[in-house]
């Protein structure tokens, strides 16, 4: 054994993940079938620079389809309320604060989810499948939930919980403010 490991008593945690749990990883705005799909990341670390990255290192896995008033089946694991909002204008090294965040102990980040930059994006009448009266109300509802399953840990307890938008969700910022009105919000832009 080693001297120094002798000195330091460490506690080793297993968590077991039997329960899914379910994130989204794509949300179809259509007028006839809008859908949300969903993909099982329990056990997966958030570790590449992006969200679409991380879908894409664990290919095939449980998935499923909901409507987007559906919550996907099983509990869904105590959630940290967010922590921050990262908001940036395109290379101005917000992808690096992200990873140095991702490796503070019990820190969560999720960068650039696609589904959040779907539901931002404004679309016609025939692209949103609510009616005008209930669009906003029906468009933050989805946001709410969203931003809440991407806060989920998916490989043990959660700590802080921070999110980064892709840069065309900096102009929607108004928007997340009025829904988080009291999480902190950083944006980075490029000095030039």
């Amino acid at each position: 054994t080693c001297v120094d490991c002798a000195r330091i008593r460490i506690q080793t945690v297993e968590i077991s993940m039997a329960e899914p749990i379910w994130y989204p990883a794509n949300v179809l705005l259509r007028k006839a079938a809008s859908a949300i799909q969903w993909v099982d990341l329990a056990g997966v670390r958030l570790d590449e620079p992006f969200y679409q990255q991380t879908l894409m290192r664990v290919g095939p896995r449980a998935a499923i389809q909901t409507s987007l008033d559906e919550e996907p089946p099983g509990a869904m694991p105590p959630v940290p309320a967010p922590s921050a909002f990262i908001f940036h204008i395109s290379r101005c090294g917000s992808t690096l604060l992200c990873n140095v965040l991702r490796a503070m102990r019990d820190t969560h980040v999720v960068a650039e989810p696609r589904p959040l930059s779907t539901v931002l994006t404004p679309t016609t009448a025939e692209g949103w499948p609510y009616s005008e009266d209930e669009c906003e109300r029906q468009r933050d509802a989805l946001l709410r939930r969203l931003v809440l399953r991407l806060g989920q840990p998916t490989t043990g307890p959660g700590g802080r919980y921070v999110l980064k938008f892709s840069s065309y969700c900096a102009m929607r910022l108004d928007l997340i403010r009025a829904l988080w009105p009291r999480v902190p919000v950083e944006i980075g832009r490029a000095h030039v």
